[in-house]
């Protein structure tokens, strides 16, 4: 099919509330999506001699007017020239509106260079349109996180305030103490959160600012494809894709970390959560697969990591090849064998069907009441 035809075959008629509508007085739409189609030869496209572009854009503005839809970016950039598709060379996303949603209801419309969904290689627009206010429910008061007290940055301004509320408190008739430390602790609480806000948005400003050079870099080869300017692009994407990997590595690490904890715990004693006094025993050393013996740290915690990941089956990305599903039944058995060969009888049924804490809590409330 065409492309003419396909918009020829669109529909301009829609059922609402069980009965067809034939006005559009009563209806909004919203379009979007990559029609493959410039909607202007100037404007939309780098070069007009492009007739590949212009098939189908007679019979869209057909099915656009009759619907009344308008092109939103356009609306708000008239005379703009930027392009959306891969080569940077056309425009050819859209967002179609009824005209009535321009009016009421249009904040923003913009391509969107600093941030990246999926693996689309076109700009994407996003466009903002809002109904009337919704009442909000009222926020939960802010807690300060104790990792961010951890920050070296927070610890020499707390240490600072304390010295400075210190040196302000002096004690004579009359003197309120304690507005100077309503005012203190209001002035910490507005460091710490927005010290908190600055760690957390830190990886999203900076991926932002490479996201948006690569895009910046990619316009000027299109425009001036000169070498150097390749080069700059291929440098730029590197940066990119590097502390992407460093962000991903970060969250491997902090995933295993989770499921370790969070994993399921028994109720026994034997199955209890490590006291701290378990974990002053510095681990120096480790010994790999192969016989090799090594000292350095950060080998130490990547090999531990790799054998506990592959002992409680870790689903992290880079340690998924270690998973084994394979149920070996003669080895378990043999297992068992040895394990049973040193209990009682009524230890071994006893270990066969253990007590858990939810045996004796619903034991306890589905007994009979005396």
């Amino acid at each position: 099919m065409f492309r003419g035809d396909f918009f020829r075959a669109l529909p301009i008629h829609f059922e609402a509330v069980g009965r067809e509508v034939d006005t559009v007085d009563n209806i909004r739409h919203i379009v979007v999506g990559d029609f493959n189609i410039t909607m202007d030869d100037y404007l939309d496209q780098t070069a007009a001699n492009r007739p590949h572009l212009r098939r189908g854009r007679d019979e869209l503005d057909e099915w656009l007017g009759k619907l009344g839809l308008v092109d939103t970016w356009r609306f708000i950039n008239p005379d703009v020239r930027d392009y959306t598709s891969p080569s940077r060379k056309n425009r050819l996303d859209y967002c179609f509106v009824t005209a009535d949603l321009l009016q009421d209801n249009l904040v923003s419309v913009q391509h969107v260079r600093d941030r990246k969904w999926h693996n689309e290689d076109h700009i994407p627009i996003e466009v903002c349109l809002v109904s009337k206010p919704v009442q909000r429910s009222g926020r939960q008061p802010w807690r300060c996180p104790t990792w961010l007290l951890r920050d070296l940055e927070v610890q020499r301004y707390l240490a600072t305030s304390v010295q400075t509320l210190a040196n302000r408190i002096k004690i004579f008739p009359g003197a309120n103490p304690g507005c100077l430390l309503d005012e203190h602790k209001r002035a910490d609480c507005i460091y710490l959160r927005r010290r908190w806000k600055e760690l957390r948005q830190a990886d999203e400003r900076t991926m932002a600012a490479k996201i948006s050079a690569v895009n910046a870099a990619a316009d000027l080869v299109n425009v001036v494809p000169t070498e150097i300017n390749k080069n700059v692009l291929e440098q730029v994407k590197m940066d990119l894709k590097s502390h992407q990997d460093d962000i991903k590595k970060r969250n491997e690490y902090k995933k295993f970390a989770a499921d370790l904890h969070s994993s399921e715990r028994a109720t026994s004693y034997f199955f209890r959560a490590p006291q701290s006094d378990c974990l002053r025993s510095p681990i120096t050393e480790l010994t790999d697969e192969d016989g090799t013996v090594t000292d350095d740290q950060s080998a130490i915690a990547e090999g531990h990591r790799r054998y506990w990941g592959r002992v409680f089956q870790s689903t992290s990305a880079d340690l998924i090849n270690q998973r084994s599903s394979t149920y070996q039944p003669l080895r378990f058995a043999t297992l068992l064998q040895h394990t049973k060969s040193r209990l009682s009888a009524r230890q071994q049924a006893m270990l066969d069907a253990p007590i858990t804490a939810n045996d004796i809590y619903w034991a306890i409330t589905a007994s009979k009441k005396w």
